[in-house]
């Protein structure tokens, strides 16, 4: 027997019902990797490879598979995986919900006080065969609120860490736009992620502006397009857009997603142009994608959905990041609707940029182990103060008692102040480069920049300090 132990730190998401996404990686997919991106051995390698399992899976024409895209629709034997995990929830507002999206392994939740900001959950599904990853919904009270939290490093004396965290909910007014959306047909979106890339585009090609064009191009180891160019929409190009959807399938062979964002990028605009890229994202070029995307993000939004139960993240949100847009992510059994209407909301808004934090003058004292909030509205944008309450635990269920520490240390309590943001769908015009800091700051943020938000979609910023600069607040600009 082997025991694995894995420690991570991870910042948790936001879905469009504003509850926090909590995912446990259990799957990862075979990635696809073009054949003209392989050297003549690579090539040669594959081709034997492939060889090899004649006739015992149906396999794709070699001219459009390589070494790294082989998969069978299902593993040969199901490989049945004991799993066993238990956790705690701190919040600091009452937990309304925590449910779990696995069929495989049921979640018990127990709640620890009267007021419901602390909980347990487990899972214990036995030995059964994991084929999706694990994901976790938890449902707060006050989502919404904005938040500051101080950490004391008690092993580095002196040393301690801040955290901001803000769910922006602003209105702005929407502008006219190109829509484009690149779909992934490839094999490995056959069966439930095609029906729900078809389900999803039907929704996107229904809620679309009338003052907007629009495009579909579906790719795999070719591409194609449903118009030559972008098509003013109205009823005549949407009833020829349902009708093209109605027959999508999952047959255009690999995953090759860079020469349709190629073939849309080099298209001048005519619009501020959206670009949607429906996938399950498994391909191996990821940071060639990622490069070319942020090349031509000056003139081109990039919106990105994750489709299916093994989806690579680091593809989706990377597209996304360096689109100046944002990433959802949809599997079977999940609502859409919320999820794409949120996301062409976006698409057509300006998103906040410019945004800056100044990290306040040092506090009186730091000792304290909590804070208290109060919002108000300022120049259209989210003003407020912020702070978390944490009530004793009590003992009504039998469970360790929690640790002092949390991520490094013991907290502390502060208060922030934010202050209106400018909205703009341009790109930042100051540049990290262009700054020279001189001393060096005392204090460390990440993100330096901190890159475009969205209303609706959450943002966290980080920073290192020592205790004895603790700030008394901390205003966001």
């Amino acid at each position: 027997r082997v025991n694995v132990w894995i420690t991570y730190i991870t910042e948790l998401t936001n879905d469009v019902d504003k509850s926090f996404r909590f995912l446990i990686p259990t799957a990862v997919a075979p990635r696809y990797s073009p054949i003209s991106q392989l050297s003549k051995k690579e090539t040669l390698e594959a081709q034997k490879w492939f060889e090899s399992f004649e006739g015992r899976f149906h396999l794709l024409d070699f001219d459009c598979a390589c070494l790294s895209s082989f998969r069978p629709k299902f593993a040969p034997e199901a490989v049945p995986v004991s799993f066993s995990a238990f956790f705690e929830v701190v919040s600091p507002s009452p937990i309304l919900d925590i449910i779990s999206t696995s069929s495989v392994h049921p979640i018990r939740v127990d709640y620890l006080d009267e007021s419901r900001t602390r909980a347990f959950f487990s899972f214990d599904g036995g030995s059964e065969a994991i084929g999706e990853d694990l994901l976790v919904k938890i449902s707060q009270k006050e989502p919404s609120k904005p938040r500051a939290i101080v950490e004391i490093d008690e092993s580095r004396p002196g040393h301690a860490a801040a955290m901001v965290t803000i769910l922006p909910e602003i209105e702005l007014e929407d502008f006219p736009s190109e829509v484009v959306f690149v779909v992934d047909r490839s094999g490995s979106m056959s069966g439930s992620p095609i029906k729900q890339t078809k389900m999803v585009l039907q929704l996107f090609i229904r809620a679309l502006p009338s003052d907007c064009v629009f495009n579909i191009i579906g790719f795999g180891s070719e591409f194609e397009s449903l118009f030559p160019k972008s098509q003013p929409y109205g009823p005549e190009t949407m009833k020829k857009a349902i009708d093209h959807i109605a027959e999508i399938d999952s047959d255009l062979g690999g995953t090759e997603l860079k020469a349709p964002l190629e073939f849309v990028f080099k298209e001048p605009p005519t619009l501020t142009r959206q670009v949607f890229v429906l996938t399950d994202g498994e391909v191996t070029n990821v940071n060639s994608i990622i490069s070319l995307v942020a090349k031509n993000a000056k003139i081109n939004r990039v919106f990105a959905l994750g489709i299916g139960s093994s989806v690579s993240h680091a593809l989706v949100e990377g597209m996304a990041k360096a689109g100046n847009g944002n990433a959802r992510f949809v599997k079977e059994g999940d609502r859409m609707e919320p999820v794409v209407l949120r996301m062409l909301k976006d698409s057509l808004q300006p998103f906040l940029h410019d945004i800056s934090i100044d990290w306040g003058s040092p506090s009186s004292s730091s000792s304290s182990e909590e804070s208290s909030s109060s919002s108000s509205p300022s120049g259209g944008s989210p003003s407020s103060s912020s702070s978390a309450d944490h009530p004793a635990p009590s003992s009504s269920v039998d469970h360790p008692e929690p640790k002092k520490k949390s991520f490094i240390g013991r907290l502390t309590g502060m208060i922030f102040h934010s202050k209106s943001s400018k909205a703009a769908h341009s790109s930042r015009s100051a540049s990290a480069s262009s700054r020279i800091l001189t001393p060096t700051p005392k204090t460390n943020q990440t993100p330096y920049i901190i890159p475009q938000i969205y209303s609706g979609t959450r943002f966290t910023v980080f920073s290192f300090l020592k205790t004895d600069e603790i700030p008394s607040q901390i205003t966001v600009r």
